[in-house]
């Protein structure tokens, strides 16, 4: 139980940081914050299906 709070909590500071990092980044274009938040959700999905292979 403990250990899903830790994981969830750390997954919210890596989108806060991806949010402060990319989404208000006034140096980057719209194509390039499309692009890095397309790379996330990539890398998302393949490691929620990692996740899921191995349960």
């Amino acid at each position: 139980h403990c250990i899903y709070q830790v994981k969830i909590f750390v997954s919210l500071l890596y989108i806060q940081e991806f949010y402060e990092v990319t989404l208000l980044n006034t140096q980057k274009s719209c194509e390039q914050k499309l692009e890095e938040v397309n790379h996330m959700a990539d890398k998302w999905e393949k490691s929620v299906s990692i996740q899921n292979s191995d349960s």
